[in-house]
């Protein structure tokens, strides 16, 4: 029965290198020659077994290899076809990338509608009042060199591509969900990241031009004017604090805080409903806010290197006030006095999750 053995473990082995291989289509050829050279080595064990006067007593034993070599070349016959069409979505994937890309350019090209009329007349300098009060409405306040509005810590120990996101949004991968004068908890307030952006237009900044990709494929990273982020919450003192965002905020690269001064105002942008031909400020949509990792809807992004790709930036958890704690996103123009934090550099096991967002 050794040679029994050995063919029942030959084909155990080809059925299992063969179905790990198919998972990974980098190593769907190598797996493909180590089956057909198992398959040659079956071969020799069956004749050699065939030949066997023991084996070819043990009928029973050789048909139960027969039945288990068919359910091995039906389950070949399943992965080939599974990856023909894993190649098919493969391809797919690729024309929807472009797509994607292309839909990101609209700024480049000139192609962004014009915000709707209602909009833009919320800048005109007689309407600046106007716009201070639809801003309080909403919770946001309009002050001189800065604007703020009111949060809330959803995140202190997570993997990271926003710094804040409008409540309702993305919170699962950002610190602060904003509020305005809502509580957490409930659907996304209408219309609170226009207005956000408004106020800050009237702070003087002009539109920047979010991410987006060149007629060649490559990816053009956001332009806009340096933005000043801090987040002011009470302290166990009852003392105010207020700390830069970026201080909040770790990389996992250069083992450090996110560099300062890297915010930059790029406005989001709008679309058109093609279902209703409205024109739509796509940021009230996603919530995107503040990003990390450079986002095509968002109103705030950032300039470092690390903003290409989501595996850079985590929460810089001792920093960070408890979940729950209410804050007060600040926008400005200018720099600000905040808290120093003496340097810091977190242990693997900090900062993070451990989830794969």
């Amino acid at each position: 029965m050794r040679l029994t053995a050995l063919s029942l473990l030959s084909v155990t082995t080809v059925a299992s290198l063969f179905l790990a291989g198919c998972s990974d289509p980098g190593v769907q050829v190598a797996q493909t020659k180590r089956l057909k050279a198992l398959e040659v080595q079956l071969a020799v064990v069956l004749e050699k077994l065939d030949q066997s006067p023991r084996g070819r007593a043990d009928a029973d034993v050789v048909a139960r290899l027969d039945r288990r070599i068919g359910a091995l070349e039906s389950k070949v016959d399943d992965i080939l076809t599974a990856m023909e069409f894993l190649a098919v979505d493969v391809d797919m994937i690729k024309r929807n990338t472009w797509e994607t890309l292309k839909s990101i350019q609209t700024e480049q090209d000139g192609e962004e509608p014009e915000a709707p009329a209602e909009y833009r007349k919320l800048f005109e300098p007689a309407a600046r009042e106007q716009l201070r009060a639809a801003a309080a409405a909403k919770g946001v306040r309009l002050l001189e060199d800065r604007v703020e509005v009111d949060g809330v810590i959803i995140q202190n120990r997570a993997m990271l591509e926003f710094m804040a996101v409008v409540m309702g949004g993305k919170e699962h991968e950002s610190i602060i969900a904003v509020t305005g004068n809502a509580e957490h908890g409930g659907a996304m307030p209408k219309g609170l990241a226009g207005m956000i952006n408004a106020s800050i237009l009237a702070l003087g900044f002009q539109k920047g031009t979010p991410v987006r990709a060149s007629r060649d494929g490559k990816v053009l990273p956001p332009e806009g004017e340096t933005i000043y982020i801090y987040i002011e919450w009470r302290g166990e003192d009852g003392k105010t604090v207020r700390a830069r965002a970026e201080d909040l905020v770790y990389n996992l690269e250069k083992k450090q805080p996110m560099g300062r001064g890297k915010w930059v105002y790029v406005g989001s942008r709008f679309e058109r409903d093609y279902a209703t031909s409205a024109v739509v400020y796509m940021a009230d949509l996603t919530g995107d806010l503040v990003a990390t990792y450079s986002w095509p809807n968002t109103i705030i992004d950032n300039v470092t290197s690390e903003g290409a790709d989501d595996i850079y930036y985590t929460c810089l958890t001792p920093r960070i006030p408890k979940i729950g704690t209410k804050v007060v996103l600040v926008f400005a123009r200018k720099e600000l006095e905040a808290k120093e934090f003496p340097s810091i550099e977190l242990p693997e096991e900090d900062g993070s999750d451990g989830s794969d967002d």
